[in-house]
């Protein structure tokens, strides 16, 4: 399988959190997108109104966000034990709470990767690529302030958007950014007309570990 990181940006408290990662095999058409994509603050792309140029973030030190860890009570075991090996050891060492499409069809195509501040997961099944990227990196912005997304993710405010037929749920959680995106294989495919496939597999997200479940 080939795999996509999504490249992510999250406000916290005036601060943006992105992923370090860069991107990989997975056919990604709007990268140019995924850099304005803003969970929990205001985005070009949730709002039309620019807030933070990608250029300007990239020019702000980059500082890490204190991880607020579930507690091991709260893993979902079966969906774990339902993953490969390699992403088996990925959830192990992921610097940020794993969540991971229980949505059978997606759960056995899952691929679980992490990186020193970043976990992602990528699963093309039903004629759909679903991507998840998850990151505790932040860039600090005096006089940004924060918005509130008007939908909700796993009780999480969250910013719901769409661009290429590509569809977006970028919200906070544990102290890290997630991106959760939904793309058709086909540009007609009626399931991305809207975002309810989108909130559906959302709905499905479960918590498998990290390495702040490790001993």
């Amino acid at each position: 399988m080939q795999l996509a990181v999504v490249v992510s940006h999250a406000s916290l408290a005036g601060c943006d959190v992105q992923s370090d990662a860069t991107a990989a095999a997975t056919p990604t058409p709007n990268r140019e997108r995924e850099e304005l994509a803003t969970p929990g603050s205001t985005s070009v792309a949730a709002s039309g109104s620019a807030s933070v140029a990608p250029s300007v973030i990239a020019a702000v030190p980059a500082s890490v966000a204190v991880v607020r860890w579930p507690l091991p009570s709260t893993i979902d075991r079966d969906a774990f034990a339902g993953l490969d090996a390699i992403s088996a050891s990925a959830v192990r060492s992921a610097p940020v709470p794993v969540l991971v499409v229980r949505d059978p069809l997606f759960a056995r195509a899952a691929r679980v990767m992490a990186g020193p501040h970043w976990v992602a997961l990528a699963a093309r099944a039903d004629g759909l690529t679903v991507s998840l990227s998850g990151t505790r990196l932040a860039h600090r912005h005096p006089g940004v302030a924060s918005a509130r997304g008007r939908a909700s993710v796993r009780g999480q405010p969250a910013f719901v958007t769409q661009n290429e037929r590509i569809w977006s749920a970028s919200w906070l959680e544990y102290g890290a950014a997630y991106v959760l995106e939904v793309e058709c294989d086909q540009p007609s495919e009626a399931r991305c007309n809207d975002d309810r496939k989108l909130m559906e597999l959302a709905a499905t997200l479960r918590y498998v570990g990290g390495a702040g479940d490790q001993p």
